[in-house]
């Protein structure tokens, strides 16, 4: 956690979930549009309950590795809802570049270091937030 986000959230709906900034199909084709880490429910009603149970049903259906995240982008796109979504933007809880971006690093409020572009090891994404330190300098 780099900085508090919460005054980002609207607490006043039911759920919240995290929308791509860019979306992308996955090596199964699936478009994906929201990513399932950064996902809340404040309000354990029955149509949250119905949608939480859509999604588990989703994931059954998806070919492949992972899954949560295809099946939240299908529900989100195929279905209608009887409850408040808050959408938020990942690029405020991942930082996802090749290149250290300063811009990019500041809005971020999470580091979200599993899905790290291209690094593969815990050292190579640490070392990625540090070279963005030096680059303020």
């Amino acid at each position: 956690f780099r900085e508090n986000f919460l005054h980002l959230l609207n607490f006043e709906n039911d759920i919240v979930v995290c929308e791509r900034t860019k979306q992308v199909r996955n090596k199964y084709k699936y478009k994906l549009t929201h990513i399932s880490s950064f996902f809340a429910v404040r309000n354990n009603s029955e149509p949250v309950k119905l949608f939480l149970e859509s999604w588990v049903d989703e994931m059954l259906k998806i070919k492949g590795h992972p899954v949560m995240d295809p099946a939240l982008s299908e529900l989100m796109r195929t279905h209608q809802f009887d409850f408040e979504i808050t959408t938020v933007k990942d690029d405020l809880f991942s930082l996802t570049t090749r290149k250290p971006d300063i811009n990019k690093f500041n809005k971020c409020k999470i580091f979200h270091m599993k899905s790290d572009v291209g690094r593969l090891t815990i050292e190579s994404r640490i070392q990625n937030l540090l070279d963005y330190d030096q680059s303020q300098t």
